[in-house]
Parts: structure tokens; C-alpha cells; sequence
């Protein structure tokens, strides 16, 4: 990874500039797009330069370009219509993607464009930050793979396109080959995940995408059904995985209340405060990301129930005791 302001930084910055200046104007042209001379006289370079650049944005798949002899365009059919958003409403675009770039930490082209557009529309200020993150995403190390496979799941999801994938599960020894049509992806955990249906299982299913070897488009179209909902179908979750819910009763010392309470952890939190302690109930399915969660808080957090969680907790702790025990 490039160190900020290194000659190299600044290389990659002035480069990502040039392609995404050149496709707002080509996006500009429209559906007839311009010719290849056209489009250097507007970007002030050499016809040689042109090409150049359309080569590397059709090799990186930079953004979706075509080509008939002498002329070239993007495809209007992969771009929204202009969105008439209000500026505060832009401002939740940039917070929220700054906690996918904060999540992943790793550079995606995708979010450095979206970033370059919105900080053409925002007021100062705000450009200001935007910019800033920008040059950051920029500077951070890409996975070419991981990101194209994203994207592969992401245009099967919007085209409604079943896909082959090879997954190999945390417990697998071998990866398999399964067919799924994809019903929502969701962020979570520093990664995303997919909920699809499965052919393989005949259910719904979650994968992890760093656990997809591989992403094959295929003919086959399908319908999501109606009585899919990924926040039904997720009610149950700390974080990504679904499981039929259980009472967790917890119990928290005055040094961790206002960090514990101030935060809506699940939408079934409720809870009961004293002057010395607080007692917080959830309705969840108990995984290792309710575990992990609880024990974060080490002795300011005891589990009141169910007892089978509070076994669990208590011999992890024994464990970890045991191990820092040692001299």
C-alpha cells in the first residue's frame, strides 16, 4: 500500500481523476456516445491517450463501455436516471458508505466513484471530507478478485439471474458446486454475505463472499417471492445468522450501563435499570456473534440466562484464565 502523499499516491489520485472525468462525458454524449477524436479534443489529450484509457477502463472493467469503429459510449442502460436528492439526503450516502469503507478497509472502485460524484454536488464543507475520503479509499489495497465477484452477485441480484458457485463452508474440506438465486446481500461483520436460495439444500441459505471460489452467471431467470423479507428472515440474528430466538437475560454493572444502554444493539432489547446495575433482555438466536459480543464486556457482563448460555460463557472464561494463567 502506498503511503499517503508518496509520488505513487499521488499517481493513482491523478489517474482515477482523468477516467472518471472522462466518463461523465461520455456518459453526457448519451446513447450515440462521440467519436474517439471528439472525445480527446474534450479531454485535451492525444487520440493515442484516449485509447489508451478506454483500453484500460474496458480491461479493469473501469465502467461499462462500447465500441463501434471510430466511436465509443458507455452503456446508458447500467446508469440511473438523475436523482433529485436533497442535500441532507446525500450527506447520509456519504455516512453510510464511510462505514462500508471503514468496515471493508479495502479499496473498491465502485464506492471512489460514488465518492467522486457526490463531492461535485455537495457544499463545501462537506466536499471537503468527502475528498478526504476519497484519497484514503484510494490509497488503500484492492482485492481485483473479491471485487469483481461482488459485482458478478450484484448484477445477477439486479437481473434476476440464477448463478453456479463454488463455496467451501468454514467446516468444508472441499469446496462444492451449488446453484443459488440470490435474494438480498447484506453487509455485516467487515464483509458482506448473500442470502440466496439454494438448489443444492432446496432452502434459503447465507454465504459469505470471501468463501466464493468462483461466480457463474447463469440463463436460468427467477422471481423472488413475495413472502421473502430479509429483515423477517433476519429477525432472529445478532448479526448474519438466523436461528430460532431465545430469552438472553443479561446483567451489567453500573461501569459499562451507559455504553451498553445508549446503543440499540437488537430491536428486541428492552430494559430494566437500578442504581447499581441493569438488567437487559433480548429475543435472539444464540450464535457465536451473541457470544463474542457478551464476552467482550469480560467481568462487567454476567448471563443470567438461559443457563446453557451461561455454561458456555462460564467455560470459555475458565479457558481463558487457564491460558493467561500460564507462566
Amino acid at each position: 500500500m502506498a503511503e499517503k502523499g508518496t509520488k505513487e499516491d499521488l499517481n493513482i489520485k491523478d489517474k482515477f481523476y482523468k477516467l472518471e472525468s472522462l466518463q461523465v462525458t461520455l456518459y453526457h454524449a448519451g446513447e450515440n456516445g462521440m467519436t474517439i477524436a471528439e472525445l480527446a479534443r474534450k479531454q485535451e489529450v492525444s487520440t493515442k491517450t484516449i485509447k489508451r484509457w478506454l483500453e484500460e477502463v474496458e480491461k479493469n472493467n473501469v465502467f461499462p463501455v462500447w465500441f463501434d469503429d471510430d466511436r465509443c459510449g458507455v452503456v446508458m442502460s447500467r446508469y440511473l436516471p438523475p436523482l433529485n436528492l436533497r442535500t441532507i439526503q446525500a450527506l447520509y450516502i456519504f455516512l453510510a458508505c464511510r462505514i462500508l469503507v471503514n468496515s471493508a478497509n479495502r479499496k473498491d472502485s465502485e464506492l471512489s466513484s460514488l465518492f467522486y460524484q457526490l463531492s461535485s454536488a455537495l457544499p463545501p464543507t462537506i466536499k471537503k471530507e468527502v475528498d478526504k475520503t476519497l484519497t484514503l479509499t484510494l490509497s488503500m489495497s484492492q482485492d481485483t478478485v473479491l471485487q469483481h465477484k461482488i459485482e458478478q452477485l450484484a448484477q445477477a441480484w439486479i437481473d434476476g439471474k440464477s448463478v453456479e458457485i463454488t463455496y467451501r463452508g468454514s467446516n468444508d474440506t472441499a469446496a462444492k458446486k451449488r446453484i443459488i438465486d440470490i435474494y438480498f446481500m447484506q453487509p455485516s461483520n467487515r464483509t458482506t454475505y448473500v442470502i440466496a436460495y439454494c438448489h443444492t439444500a432446496k432452502d434459503i441459505r447465507v454465504f459469505k463472499i470471501e468463501r466464493i471460489e468462483s461466480v457463474s452467471l447463469q440463463k436460468d431467470s427467477y422471481i423472488i417471492p413475495d413472502s421473502f423479507d430479509a429483515d423477517s428472515y433476519l429477525s432472529s440474528a445478532w448479526g448474519i445468522i438466523p436461528k430460532d430466538p431465545e430469552n438472553v437475560r443479561i446483567r451489567i454493572d453500573k461501569e459499562v450501563i451507559p455504553f451498553i444502554t445508549e446503543t440499540v444493539w437488537h430491536k428486541s432489547q428492552k430494559i430494566e435499570k437500578d442504581k447499581t446495575h441493569a438488567i437487559v433482555n433480548f429475543n435472539v438466536g444464540i450464535t457465536d456473534e451473541v457470544i463474542n459480543w457478551i464476552m467482550q464486556w469480560g467481568e462487567h457482563v454476567e448471563v443470567l440466562e438461559p443457563k446453557s448460555l451461561r455454561d458456555t460463557i462460564s467455560q470459555k472464561a475458565q479457558k481463558m484464565a487457564k491460558l493467561y494463567g500460564k507462566k
